[in-house]
């Protein structure tokens, strides 16, 4: 497994861009944004994404994975998998996608999509879109 922390700037984190070639021998990413408006993008496998404070986008790609925004308005992508995507505070997006996806969205205003799949879906408190 790889482990990827941020610092407080605006980070982008890809765990299969073209040329990071020793990534793709982890099974799978565990990333967390710091302090910024941070982009994680994670591989084929079980990847977890932490945002952190900021409005970050979350983008799971393939494998069951979990994404979760902390603090911020966030944007999540679960990709294909049975993913987890936890919005926690601020008001967020989260997009499911293919699988059978669990979307929590907690407090704030959310927007829950689960797209294809068998999904659950959790809205919070707020004024939830499911």
């Amino acid at each position: 497994m790889g482990n990827y922390i941020g610092n407080n700037a605006n980070n982008y984190f890809q765990a299969h861009k073209e040329g990071w070639w020793i990534f793709k021998k982890w099974k799978s990413w565990t990333m967390t944004g710091n302090g910024g408006d941070d982009t994680l993008i994670g591989g084929p496998k079980n990847d977890t994404l932490y945002g952190n404070s900021g409005n970050d986008k979350l983008y799971g790609e393939g494998g069951n994975d979990y994404l979760d925004g902390w603090t911020g308005n966030d944007n999540m992508y679960g990709g294909s998998g049975n993913d987890t995507l936890l919005g926690y505070s601020g008001h967020d997006n989260l997009y499911g996608n293919s699988g059978n996806d669990k979307l929590y969205g907690e407090s704030g205003n959310d927007y829950l999509d689960g797209c294809t799949g068998n999904d659950n879906w959790y809205g919070g408190s707020g004024n939830d879109t499911l």
